[in-house]
């Protein structure tokens, strides 16, 4: 089954109806799913509040989709102010036992911001490790603290040698670029590490300071949670600075619950289950 929902040149909306009530403006996401000579009622998926006018690949909106666990992909509309999204339900694959992991193969993707800029989100390849380390190089020692927890500048060799190495058995490490090769250069970077039992996964992500509050850091995570469920985990989850309050914002907007991290009180666990 698959949805396209959008805002028209007048403004109007296919696929959804909205819904105004005090709490704010509500939008109610109708999924249909035909069969062949039938026709059955739709059904709704409630959104959080958002403004009347909002653009359908507005964060709000995209983080909403993804935390009801469907598959996300905008697609370019005709038009300056048509926003189009393709909603699809999440499928399931198993492990690989090979060389690589079935989650590379949804990869690359293309993404276009909510200001229109395009991006690409793609596996990172040992190829690239000196972006991966200007990459590092270039965040705040705010973001670097948040992301490592430490004073660290750069990435001493055998992390990144891990980091742009990942194991295809149980990690999967995607990164967002801007620019084509050999200019192309990374602006987000997020990765997962499956646990032992393989149900479940650790996740990291930071974004370019430049660039944040942009939609990057939610399309990485849409798509973090998409691979996720393409090699059949049941939860993801990471641990972030109590004092890391966006990042914990975001989180909770995708759906995640936030726990207290064992035996640290500085900081938070965030825990999605699928």
């Amino acid at each position: 089954m698959s949805l396209t929902v959008g805002v028209s040149d007048e403004g109007g909306l296919h696929g959804v109806r909205s819904d105004t009530r005090k709490l704010g403006h509500v939008w109610e996401l109708l999924i249909v799913e035909p069969q062949a000579g039938e026709v059955h009622a739709p059904r709704a998926e409630r959104l959080p509040p958002t403004q009347p006018d909002a653009d359908l690949r507005s964060s709000g909106m995209l983080r909403a989709l993804c935390a009801l666990g469907y598959d996300v992909e905008t697609a370019r509309g005709q038009s300056p102010i048509m926003a189009q999204m393709n909603v699809a339900p999440s499928t399931s694959v198993q492990l690989s036992t090979g060389e690589s992991s079935p989650a590379r193969a949804l990869y690359p993707v293309r993404a276009r911001l909510r200001d229109g800029t395009e991006i690409a989100i793609r596996p990172i390849v040992p190829e690239d490790a000196e972006r991966e380390q200007d990459f590092v190089r270039a965040l705040s020692p705010e973001s670097r603290y948040f992301r490592f927890m430490t004073t660290l500048r750069e990435l001493p060799p055998n992390m990144l040698h891990r980091f742009t190495h990942p194991d295809f058995e149980r990690e999967l490490a995607l990164a967002a670029v801007v620019g084509k090769d050999p200019s192309a250069r990374f602006i987000g970077v997020a990765r997962c590490v499956a646990d032992s039992d393989r149900s479940s996964a650790e996740f990291a992500i930071v974004v370019a300071d430049e660039w944040q509050n942009r939609g990057v850091g939610t399309r990485l995570m849409c798509e973090l949670m998409r691979a996720a469920r393409a090699i059949g985990l049941r939860r993801l989850w990471g641990d972030v600075l109590a004092s890391n309050m966006r990042m914990l914002g975001l989180m909770v907007s995708l759906g995640f619950e936030l726990q207290p991290a064992p035996e640290d009180p500085l900081l938070r666990r965030v825990v999605k289950f699928f």
